[in-house]
Formats: C-alpha cells, structure tokens, sequence
C-alpha cells in the first residue's frame, strides 16, 4: 500500500486530525490493505503491517521526517508527535 496526503487549507489543523479521524484516513486504511479507491473490487490484502513514514516543513522552514519500519497503526510515537504537529 502506498498513499500520500497533502493538506493545503485556510487553517492550522494538528497532523492527527488527517491520520487518525476520518473514516477514510491512512491509518483506517492500513487496516484494509487492499482498499482500492479506483477499484472497489479488488482485494488482495487484509493488513498493511509495513513501515511508513511522515514529512513536514517545522516553523523555522527546514525539513523534517519520521519514519519507521513498524506499521503506522501500531506506533505510539506517530500518535504523540500528530498531537503537536501543524499545517502551516
């Protein structure tokens, strides 16, 4: 499974609102690996337990990553850091 997620809006939103409380966010969708927007139905997997990893620009401008090699649903630091990150 491979998805990317770029938030462009009016209003600072932490990173969690994104990754964990749509119905359809990336973290739901890592449950049901073989959701396919473009095909609904093909299904070839039912778990995406592979690594993931996040980007953001920080306020002074530089770049920042996290990632892991963990599954996105099973992570406790990618939990506590989108509490406190922001769009910009």
């Amino acid at each position: 499974m491979c998805r990317w997620l770029v938030w462009c809006g009016p209003d600072p939103i932490p990173l969690e609102t994104l990754l964990f409380w749509p119905t359809n966010s990336l973290i739901h969708q890592s449950f049901n690996g073989g959701f396919h927007p473009e095909c609904p139905g093909k299904n070839n997997m039912t778990l995406n337990a592979d690594g993931f990893g996040v980007g953001w620009y920080a306020p002074c401008a530089r770049a920042a990553i996290f990632r892991s090699t963990t599954a996105a649903w099973n992570n406790r630091n990618l939990r506590e850091l989108s509490r406190t990150i922001e769009s910009k």
